[in-house]
């Protein structure tokens, strides 16, 4: 972030935070969700015991407080979510800190990360305020 606002002005800074304090937390977007999965759903919200997945919202939702390093998925490219869940799968991505990501990716099944990649990008992070 730092590069990129090294360069606003005071006037700037202001106007770019009066903007994001403007935004509230956003639902589905109903041009990119479909009905919804209830497998992806609960997924999302309570994970799979049975095959070691811990639920996605426990590290990546908007209140989890995660590991540090847990990006936030919501509003994310489709297509950026589902490379980056199977590069993670089969290990070509290795930046996850003590190897948790390629652990719980490598887990899923191609159709999981493909609805998954779908749910994620479907979640407006913020829409402005009423």
């Amino acid at each position: 972030m730092a590069a990129t606002v090294q360069n606003l002005g005071d006037d700037q800074v202001v106007d770019v935070s009066a903007h994001f304090s403007a935004l509230v937390k956003g639902a589905l977007d109903a041009r990119i969700a479909s009905a919804g999965d209830p497998d992806i759903n609960h997924l999302v919200e309570y994970g799979i015991s049975s095959r070691g997945i811990p639920a996605c919202a426990s590290c990546h939702g908007a209140h989890a407080g995660g590991p540090i390093e847990t990006p936030t998925l919501s509003g994310q490219r489709q297509e950026y979510l589902a490379a980056q869940l199977s590069a993670f799968a089969t290990a070509e991505r290795r930046n996850d800190v003590f190897n948790r990501m390629r652990a719980i990716a490598g887990k899923l099944r191609k159709d999981e990360i493909d609805k998954l990649a779908e749910y994620y990008a479907a979640q407006r992070l913020f829409r402005p305020r009423d």
